[in-house]
């Protein structure tokens, strides 16, 4: 297998992460295809884009200064207005919601597994990742308001 493009990396790192890449673009690849079985006119293109979410994202709330809520999510301003609306089973008992991190993902798997991972995490890890000691993929300050306006 060529690592072209990878070669500083040691070779069985670079073909984990071309296994990788090939994984997530045949999981993309998947994807399109669903959407755009069937018709192929213009308007039933346009509806099929409207139905795939350009992001998912993983999030983290802190519910009244003491609890920390984690949650995926498709559109991230239309939930947490439905936390703040008390829609969520969860964090309905809470009167005070702030969002405090959110990581941004192509494919819903990959924020699936996030969620899970810092769901194992205490609450001194998931202070870490929110003081910027543990993020990798966190949102900007600039991408958060535009994602939330």
């Amino acid at each position: 297998m060529a690592n072209a493009g990878l070669g500083w990396l040691s070779p069985k790192l670079s073909n984990a992460i071309l296994r990788s890449l090939r994984v997530k673009l045949n999981s993309i690849s998947r994807l399109m295809n669903k959407s755009f079985r069937g018709s192929t006119s213009a308007s039933s293109v346009r509806a099929s884009n409207m139905d795939i979410p350009k992001y998912w994202y993983c999030y983290l709330l802190l519910c009244d200064q003491k609890t920390f809520y984690v949650g995926i999510t498709d559109h991230l301003k239309n939930r947490l207005n439905s936390h703040k609306n008390k829609e969520s089973f969860f964090t309905k008992k809470f009167s005070d919601l702030k969002l405090v991190y959110s990581e941004k993902y192509i494919l819903k798997t990959d924020a699936a597994k996030r969620e899970k991972q810092w769901k194992g995490w205490s609450r001194t890890k998931k202070q870490m990742l929110i003081d910027g000691k543990l993020g990798m993929n966190s949102l900007s300050r600039a991408e958060l308001v535009e994602v939330l306006s």
